[in-house]
């Protein structure tokens, strides 16, 4: 059992005792360290306008490819973006512990993208 699913069924403070939890321990944390990490580690976030898509995507990105992901392989909409995106990006690779994205982008075996996993992600 998940810490998550352990304690999102409790109660703490008066709250669903997850989010309780991610709020007296993560929050604050997490944003306190979040640019200073982006910055170490050359973390670079990209946006959509169409000023930077030459940037970013080797192709056009269209909404029709991810409702075909999503018709598929019967995954959510967010995964499919993800996923979606990743394949029409100029990035060759990605980084994720997401079963359904490994599952999709290892199905369509996209030419010259590579997917870093867990050791222990089962599929």
């Amino acid at each position: 059992m998940s810490w998550r699913h352990t304690l999102h069924s409790r109660q703490l403070k008066g709250k669903n005792g997850w989010l309780q939890f991610c709020a007296d321990f993560l929050q604050n944390k997490i944003e306190a360290i979040w640019d200073k990490t982006c910055d170490e580690l050359g973390v670079n976030f990209f946006s959509l306008r169409n000023t930077d898509q030459s940037d970013w995507l080797a192709g056009e990105l269209k909404w029709e490819d991810m409702a075909s992901i999503v018709g598929r392989f019967g995954i959510g909409s967010f995964d499919a973006m993800i996923i979606n995106l990743f394949i029409n990006s100029k990035f060759s690779m990605m980084v994720t512990a997401d079963r359904d994205l490994v599952y999709v982008i290892e199905e369509l075996k996209p030419d010259s993208k590579f997917v870093c996993v867990p050791d222990k992600l089962i599929l």
